[in-house]
């Protein structure tokens, strides 16, 4: 009896020394928090006790108040302990559960064209993003397009610009080009004080050209657009519009529904009439 008094006393005193020499005894399988889409069904990783513990007759007791089908922060916690109860320990995961169903949106903020002179400081109007998850997680937006890499406003032409997010969940969205068209420092719209001297040709362009479904019609002038009628190569007139464009602004055509081609685009302004070929290709 005595030796057994012994045992008991040893057991014990180990169990005390564990318990103080040991911050905890278990640890999470996986990450701290998570992610889950509403109205799915969840399994958590469990958890992994650390040696000498996994040796002991430990009780494992699981709490939660995880509820999958409402929007919202929960917990999911384990309690372990012996059965003498001098060692203890608990550990939570968080579970944030959202509708993840929905895509991630980044959408241009202003025009789809810009028109700039060269050499001009160019300030992007930006971008919007809906369809966020977590506020208080970054999202990763890069530049897209040649507008950056091709020197900005240093050379006259027509140059994109547009943006990629991509958020902590993997999600990724495109927002589209934004055309920014650099005019030459000889264009009107670029001079101060003088008469207009750009001819018809010069005032109107027609971009990005080939298309692979969209375009814009453009006047860098004064003159201004009144009609915009677009023909297959058959003759037959395909689309028709009465923009009422005026000096500088740019109209979209879009004939994404039509077949790869090429196409005429008829352009009456308030000084003649302008033809430009167009060629659409899928």
């Amino acid at each position: 009896m005595k030796a057994l008094y012994v045992f008991i006393f040893l057991l014990v005193s180990a169990s005390q020394s564990i318990a103080k020499t040991h911050d905890s005894i278990m640890s999470l399988k996986g990450p701290d928090s998570v992610y889950v889409n509403i109205f799915s069904k969840y399994v958590d990783d469990s958890i992994t006790i650390f040696k000498p513990y996994s040796t002991y007759h430990m009780k494992i007791i699981v709490v939660k108040n995880l509820a999958t089908n409402v929007i919202g922060k929960y917990y999911y916690s384990y309690i372990a302990s012996d059965s003498s109860r001098k060692i203890q320990d608990t550990i939570t995961r968080v579970i944030l559960v959202r509708d993840l169903s929905g895509p991630l949106t980044i959408i241009l903020k202003g025009s789809a064209t810009v028109n700039i002179c060269r050499w001009a400081k160019y300030v992007d109007a930006g971008y919007t993003i809906a369809g966020i998850i977590d506020t208080t997680k970054k999202i990763k937006v890069d530049t897209i397009g040649d507008f950056y890499s091709a020197g900005g406003t240093n050379l006259p032409g027509v140059y994109e610009l547009g943006y990629i997010a991509t958020d902590y969940l993997g999600r990724v969205s495109n927002s589209g080009y934004r055309y920014i068209v650099v005019l030459s420092n000889s264009a009107y719209s670029c001079q101060s004080g003088i008469t207009p001297n750009l001819s018809l040709d010069q005032s109107i362009s027609v971009f990005p050209n080939p298309s692979s479904g969209s375009f814009f019609v453009s006047s860098i002038s004064t003159k201004k657009i009144f009609r915009i009628a677009v023909y297959n190569i058959n003759g037959r007139l395909i689309k028709e519009l009465n923009p009422d464009t005026t000096q500088f602004g740019n109209a979209e055509i879009d004939l994404s529904s039509q077949a790869a081609g090429i196409y005429f685009v008829h352009i009456q302004t308030s000084e003649g009439s302008i033809v430009r070929k167009v060629v659409l290709s899928k």
